[in-house]
């Protein structure tokens, strides 16, 4: 379960899992609720309900699922999904699971701001994309796209091809939510991890992070110590020596688009030199850095900090905003 959301997961040690299905229309939500209840977790005879808050174009065969236990029960306007509907299901059904097909029109956290009947407790959210149409959507609905995937354990981008720049769907997914896996599921069948993807040769003694890659890589390089520590990477950043920062130490990265205009972030990285390094704010740096990893102010996390082997002024390069798409 993603450990970055908001949400007030309800009595966890209690026995009722809600499932919860995000993702927009025709993005194959209904379909993977089909799967899931294909799973021997869901056919051992216990009850199961499944609440659909928005009806796609797969329709649910009730009589069929009948057999397996299953109940459907629809809410398809934003209204009907409330407390009272919960507390309804909870007495008529007497559920050992419940999945929800969410709105995605509907704030997640404005849907689990109603009051769970007791003993329920989220389970796992689950997204699913078409990897086809994701880039328009984030480019002209971010935030309602986003919205899907913030808080989701799991994000599975479906319909991809040969075509698909996966790790650009990947870096989107994790610059919202990091604890998140992320699949891909091609056309052939065939099903892709996230870090199956990614544009670096991790086996050159110097790692070149081009422009268009940085997003993507600081992303990976702030969850995955073993693949990084102690290994030597070169790219061009923008340079930030804070207050207080002495002589021999200064901030690099590079300011991101995350969901909308409006959204910047600057993916920043320590870097540390065993000598002074002259530098004005916002100059662009090109470095050569070895990489070390540091206990950070949480508890059993590290950070990544960049050890200064060579390092030069460099240009502004053509954009200067990092994009995950």
């Amino acid at each position: 379960m993603a450990e970055n959301n908001n949400l007030e997961y309800i009595n966890e040690d209690e026995e009722i899992p809600v499932f919860v299905f995000t993702g927009f229309l025709e993005s194959g939500k209904t379909t993977m609720v089909h799967d899931w209840l294909q799973e021997e977790y869901f056919n051992d005879g216990r009850k199961t309900v499944v609440i659909v808050c928005e009806e796609g174009v797969i329709e649910y065969n009730e009589e069929n699922l009948a057999k397996k236990n299953v109940s459907v029960v629809y809410a398809e306007k934003a209204e009907d999904f409330n407390e009272k509907l919960l507390a309804d299901i909870s007495r008529k059904y007497k559920p050992a699971n419940i999945l929800i097909e969410h709105n995605c029109m509907a704030k997640i956290d404005d849907t689990f701001g109603i009051k769970f009947p007791d003993g329920w407790y989220i389970e796992d959210i689950i997204t699913s994309i078409d990897a086809s149409t994701f880039d328009v959507y984030m480019k002209n609905m971010g935030a309602v796209m986003s919205e899907q995937f913030r808080y989701s354990s799991l994000v599975i981008f479906n319909r991809c091809t040969s075509d698909t720049k996966k790790a650009n769907l990947r870096a989107n997914i994790k610059a919202l939510n990091p604890p998140a896996t992320v699949l891909f599921m091609n056309t052939d069948g065939s099903v892709e991890k996230a870090d199956d993807v990614l544009p670096f040769d991790f086996n050159a003694d110097v790692i070149n992070i081009s422009d268009i890659d940085y997003g993507l890589w600081y992303i990976d390089v702030m969850e995955n110590i073993a693949r990084y520590d102690g290994k030597t990477v070169h790219f061009k950043g923008m340079a930030i020596r804070p207050g207080g920062f002495p002589e021999t130490a200064f901030i690099i990265g590079r300011k991101a688009m995350t969901c909308c205009s409006d959204d910047l972030a600057f993916l920043k990285l320590l870097c540390t030199s065993d000598k002074p390094v002259k530098l004005d704010n916002n100059d662009w740096l090109e470095i050569t850095a070895e990489i070390e990893y540091r206990e950070n102010d949480e508890p059993d996390s590290q950070v990544p900090v960049l050890k200064i082997k060579d390092i030069k002024k460099a240009e502004k390069p053509e954009t200067e905003l990092v994009y995950f798409s």
